[in-house]
């Protein structure tokens, strides 16, 4: 399988172009004036991204490798204080693998806050460099020196082989997370540096670009030099993902419309994180590969022969007792289904009829993606605005007897020659790579469609003389106002109901690829042996992957043996409570008996007597009053005012 090989690149290139706009900014800020304000890349990721570490490690990744060694990565957690941000910024800038000064002295790290300070202590035992402004710029001072340039040689030459010098990046990766006083304090001590140092920012900001106004105040704000890149929203990493990875030719394994659904309602209506999706992608193909036996044929078409050599007689009658084989084979006739039970000639007409699920699924994209390009520019979005929704309502539906796919052709029955024209080269751009004969029809129908005249048909004489004759006898068998108008109302209509050239031309075309769709676009469930390379086993997935945090709570506290798997906890009966059973659980299972207001005293002495009176009222007090703290906290009971020794229960039933 390529499916790490393919996820892997995707992964790589999901932020190529902003990451390589970046790089070029940043390797250009050594060249701005020392004296300079700061230069900052301020990287806007967006609040719907959750995936900000893959990206950031794969942005200070580039960094390393493209512009300079010198890289620290800031995380809010570990920068709650200035001193914190210096230590940490410090100590990463200088990690860079080159060697330290050694004028700069080195100290324990018990005096690492002295060190900041700049205040020596001579009794300390020397063993780390301090992590302060000063150590940086010496070891920086230092590390430019190791590749001095030639003393000798003209001055051109020295010159020319003198060390480049390389900036100092610092990736503030949630700028709103940090707090405005720190960041303010190091703006200010970064640009005092910045005649020795050649300090660079990288803001990630997950808002918008104000927030660093917002943060910054003007005087603090006007030493940066900003520059704004936005990143690629996770919606189109999402597409490109589907494109490159569930869609690509190299992957045998395809999705059925029903878990693809359920894996695009989990990114779209819970994270937005691309690889969460991918997780669920590969615990879909793991499922699939460990459930169902069909998936021995699920491999590449040169395995094929081989994977069927080596079925078992279970196996081959498993394939057989297929849905999609067995309605297959209903469809035969009486005397090729018996010669059909032969498990050497099921073989044979397996290794013929596998290889087809391939060829299927790339003339359904070929369809889907004509089909998609035809509807793109139409009212409406019938399939969608994104090809995923298109390709995932193929997978669920006989698309072509869709209400979505009828609409479609009316809509183009109504455009003129330019949108015609335009609409076609689209389709025809959008199937170009492919190699289908769709594409040839394409072209065709576009060169007819630039060579038709679309000027009405002049009427012949004959045909004039016929008019006049018409109208004269309508006028001479009118009677009154209301049937005179009537009658030239249906001579206008039979008039116009004459089509010109192009019309006629356009509504042959239209005719032509339905005809082509329609035997492109077949629903994959139809395919014979599809449960060998398709997974549509929804309620495993979302047993799996969908979290139920309500019922598992409620199943933890009734019945915790589930969870603990021991043998103290374990329940006869399901109303029956244990005195080893955790106290929460006790507790919880005590309320479940009890009405709208609880009475805590009565609750607590009913914990007491299950408990047993082995500690004092104090222990017993305070265990107790911990657990309904805890049921307070989860959301079933509440503090009510009515009656101050009582509490409010809130969840009923299986509520």
């Amino acid at each position: 399988m390529a499916t790490s090989s393919l996820t892997k690149d995707f992964q790589e290139e999901m932020f190529n172009t902003v990451f390589h706009e970046m790089i070029e900014y940043l390797q250009g800020s050594v060249d701005i004036e020392e004296d300079a304000s700061i230069p900052t890349a301020t990287l806007i990721t967006g609040v719907n991204m959750p995936d900000h570490t893959g990206v950031f490690r794969s942005l200070a990744e580039r960094l390393r490798a493209q512009v300079t060694a010198h890289v620290a990565v800031l995380e809010a957690a570990s920068c709650a204080t200035v001193q914190a941000t210096v230590r940490t910024m410090v100590r990463q800038l200088t990690a860079a693998g080159e060697p330290l000064s050694p004028d700069v002295p080195v100290v324990d790290e018990d005096e690492e806050d002295d060190c900041l300070l700049d205040v020596p202590d001579q009794t300390s035992r020397q063993r780390r460099a301090p992590a302060t402004m000063p150590a940086l710029v010496a070891h920086y001072e230092a590390a430019q020196e190791t590749v001095a340039s030639p003393k000798k040689g003209s001055p051109r030459k020295r010159a020319r082989t003198a060390p480049q010098r390389r900036p100092l990046v610092v990736v503030w990766r949630d700028l709103e997370a940090f707090q405005p006083r720190v960041l303010q304090d190091l703006v200010l001590i970064c640009s005092q540096y910045r005649s020795r140092l050649p300090i660079s920012f990288v803001f990630g900001v997950s808002t918008c670009a104000s927030a660093v106004h917002r943060l910054l105040p003007q005087h603090v704000s006007a030493r940066l030099s900003l520059h704004k890149f936005h990143s690629q929203l996770a919606t189109h990493c999402l597409a490109e993902m589907i494109d490159k990875v569930l869609l690509s030719p190299s992957m045998p394994f395809r999705l059925g419309g029903r878990a693809l659904r359920l894996l695009l309602d989990i990114f779209l209506y819970h994270d937005f994180s691309v690889n969460n999706f991918i997780s669920a992608y590969k615990f879909c193909m793991l499922s699939h590969f460990l459930w169902s036996p069909a998936s021995a044929l699920c491999c590449e078409p040169n395995q094929l022969e081989e994977r069927v050599e080596e079925l078992t007689g279970a196996q081959v009658a498993g394939l057989r007792a297929l849905p999609s084989v067995r309605a297959y084979l209903d469809d035969l006739e009486q005397e090729e289904r018996h010669t059909l039970q032969h498990d050497g000639v099921f073989k044979e007409w397996v290794l013929h009829m596998a290889p087809k699920l391939h060829s299927k699924h790339e003339e359904l994209l070929v369809g889907l993606r004509c089909l998609f390009a035809l509807t793109k520019r139409l009212p409406g979005a019938l399939l969608g605005k994104q090809f995923r929704e298109a390709y995932n309502l193929a997978l669920l539906h006989a698309l072509p007897e869709r209400d979505e796919y009828k609409r479609t052709f009316q809509l183009l029955s109504m455009l003129s020659r330019q949108e015609l024209t335009a609409t076609l080269e689209h389709a025809l751009e959008a199937v170009s790579g492919s190699g289908s004969a769709l594409s040839t029809v394409l072209r065709t129908q576009l060169d007819r469609v630039r060579a038709v005249d679309d000027r009405p048909t002049p009427v012949s004489a004959e045909e004039s003389s016929q008019q006049r004759r018409l109208v004269a006898d309508t006028l001479k068998q009118a009677t009154s106002r209301q049937s005179l108008r009537e009658s030239l109302q249906s001579m206008g209509a039979a008039r116009n109901a004459r089509l010109n050239p192009y019309e006629t031309l356009r509504s042959a075309l239209l005719a032509e690829l339905d005809e082509h769709l329609r035997g492109l676009i077949v629903q994959p469930s139809k395919w014979p042996f599809n449960e060998c390379v398709v997974f549509d086993d929804v309620s495993l997935v979302r047993r799996r992957l969908v979290g139920a945090p309500r019922s598992s709570v409620q199943t933890a506290l009734a019945d915790p043996a589930k969870y603990l798997q021991c043998t103290c906890c374990q329940l006869g009966d399901a109303a029956s409570i244990r005195p080893t059973m955790p106290d929460l659980c006790i507790v919880y299972k005590l309320h479940l008996e009890c009405g709208r207001l609880i009475n805590l005293f009565d609750w607590m002495q009913a914990f007491r007597a299950v408990v047993g009176a082995s500690d004092d009222d104090q222990t017993i007090q305070a265990r107790f009053a911990h657990c309904v703290a805890e049921l307070q906290f989860l959301g079933f009971i509440k503090s009510t005012q009515r009656k101050t020794d009582h509490v409010a229960r809130l969840t009923w039933g299986s509520c």
